[in-house]
């Protein structure tokens, strides 16, 4: 009796371990590197990555960030993977990428766009997947599940903040060597002119 409880604890776990994989998602889509660390006015070249076990024939794929604390510099479709872009833009705080292929569309693991961030000041901004982000298959069936998609950050550190200018800096040590060699000045001509009246 016990026996055929033991086997039978066996078969539902498998059956629920089984029902849980087929759960987990099959298409995501993730950010390389997921998380950096910048200076101010530093750039950095991020890759999205679409990984799917079935054909993906649209995607929508909006990601956003901190506009406070970084910029976009620049966006590059991969267009070996998706044929047709109909958005490769910076939105002010959002990446956006729309893209189509005929089927029989896309599968694997491929890159399909990379874009340059830029630093702007310190400080930290997540990269997340808008909900609005889809992936559709050959039968226009969205297989993009938002919530699971990994996210991203960045972490701006150090370097010079943009709009403070270094040139007080200069005029001040400029100053204190001035008053500096102009007192060794006089004080070696004190010196000389009472020499000169012994």
């Amino acid at each position: 009796m016990k026996f055929l409880s033991f086997l039978l604890l066996i078969v539902v776990g498998f059956f629920f371990f089984l029902g849980a994989k087929a759960q987990e998602p099959t298409t995501r889509l993730y950010l390389v590197p997921a998380e950096t660390t910048m200076d101010v006015d530093e750039e950095q070249v991020v890759k999205v990555i679409l990984e799917t076990e079935e054909s993906i024939t649209s995607l929508k794929a909006y990601l956003t960030f901190d506009p406070s604390v970084l910029a976009v510099a620049s966006i590059e479709a991969v267009k070996e993977t998706f044929s047709y872009w109909w958005e490769s833009e910076d939105g002010g705080g959002m990446v956006k990428l729309q893209a189509s292929e005929p089927s029989p569309g896309v599968s694997g693991t491929t890159e399909i766009a990379r874009f340059t961030m830029k630093g702007i000041r310190e400080g930290a901004s997540s990269l997340s997947f808008h909900d609005s982000s889809l992936a559709l298959s050959k039968t226009d069936e969205n297989l993009l599940d938002v919530e699971q998609l990994f996210l991203g950050s960045v972490t701006i550190e150090r370097g010079q903040t943009p709009g403070i200018s270094i040139l007080p800096s200069a005029i001040v040590v400029f100053s204190l060597l001035t008053l500096v060699f102009f007192g060794a000045f006089i004080l070696f001509k004190a010196r000389f002119a009472k020499k000169e009246g012994i």
